[in-house]
Order: structure tokens, then sequence, then C-alpha cells
């Protein structure tokens, strides 16, 4: 249902990769992000190695800052911006941002690291930029409609109309699974249509997620 323009659905499903709509692919490879670049598809999901640390890594993060926002045009670019807390948090990603490095021709980007303690962007929307890397280091995952549960005609109209149909079925990505997002700019595609993740505010942890915005 609908309050206030914000949706709230009982139904939110965290898929196996086996069962995403067609909407979305799963990458198993790095070598796999160009297919899905030149693909139809708006969304592609894949799983990286965190080391056996990465908790204590993240909480040490916390507690130095909140939140960190710098541009780079390459993953040692980013090495040397970021808080040195903060290049423990993204050794992880360092093949995935060099394959994008490659693929999109060495194009800069902004990198986002951010702890947030409510609910960032409740309306759904899609994203006014080319590609988006987003993974939520802690806390719930980024939601989403498939095209077939979504009215994308009242996109943008402030949440006065209903975007999700009745009866829909509420996507939810993993913790720590990473996301390939394709926004309004992309060639050939109108964007994939989401939102943040409610966040209970009473809640001991924040929501931490990494993104890289390609516009």
């Amino acid at each position: 249902m609908y309050i206030d323009g914000i949706f709230d659905s009982p139904e939110v499903e965290v898929l196996s990769d086996d069962l995403l709509p067609r909407d979305a692919t799963v990458l198993y490879r790095y070598e796999d992000i160009g297919r899905f670049l030149s693909s139809t598809k708006d969304l592609a999901v894949f799983s990286v190695n965190y080391p056996a640390a990465y908790s204590e890594d993240l909480a040490h993060w916390l507690e130095q800052t909140e939140s960190e926002l710098h541009e780079a045009c390459s993953f040692q670019q980013v090495q040397t911006r970021l808080s040195s807390s903060a290049v423990k948090l993204i050794e992880p990603f360092h093949k995935i941002m060099t394959e994008l490095d490659r693929l999109l021709q060495g194009q800069c980007f902004d990198v986002t690291i951010k702890a947030i303690r409510d609910q960032m962007c409740p309306l759904f929307h899609v994203d006014n930029l080319k590609l988006r890397l987003i993974t939520t280091l802690q806390g719930p995952g980024t939601q989403w409609l498939s095209d077939a549960d979504a009215l994308r005609k009242n996109l943008g109209k402030a949440g006065r109309k209903p975007i999700a149909k009745k009866g829909c079925a509420l996507q939810e990505l993993k913790s720590r699974q990473v996301a390939l997002v394709k926004g309004a700019k992309f060639p050939g595609s109108k964007g994939l249509i989401h939102r943040s993740p409610p966040v209970d505010p009473r809640a001991n942890e924040p929501r931490i997620f990494l993104r890289l915005d390609y516009f």
C-alpha cells in the first residue's frame, strides 16, 4: 500500500541467484561485466570474496567517520583519496573496478561509503546517471522492482501515483551482494526502478553502503 507516497509491501523477496527475474542477470566472472553492459538487462548481481576480518575493518572505519565521498578515475586514485581504513573496505572490489575502468575507458566516477540510520530514498526511482555499482556492507540491501511489476509511467510524480503494481513482488538484494545498476543515461536502457530499504532508527547498527556512480 501507499502512505504519503511510500510503498510498504508485506512481501519482500531476497531471491537466490537462479530465481532472479528476467530483468536481472548473474555474473560469475569479472569478464562477464562487458556482456551485461551490452545486454538489455538493467541489473547484474555477483558475489565477491570478503576477508575474514572484514567486519572488524568495517567497525574500525565506523569509529572514525560515517561518510566519505570522493571523485576518482581509477582504483589506484581511490586508494590515495580515501582514508586508510576505507581503503581496506574497497580492496575486495579491485578487480571489478579495474574491469569497469577498462570497459568505460577510464571514465571518472564518484565513490561513496556512507552509514545511514534512516530510509535515504524511500520512493521508487531511476538514477539519473549512466551506471551505478552498489553494495550494502552492513544491513538490508537495495530494493527493486521487476519491470513487469512496475508502472513506469508514474515515475517522477513525487509518489502521488503508485509505481508498484498491486500484488507485486518487491525484490531485495542480499547484504554484501554486489549490484551493477543501469540508470536513465545508459544507452538503450530505461534504468532499473529501485529504492533504499527501510532502516529501523532504533537499531544498534546503521546500514552502510558502498556506491560508485558513473555519470
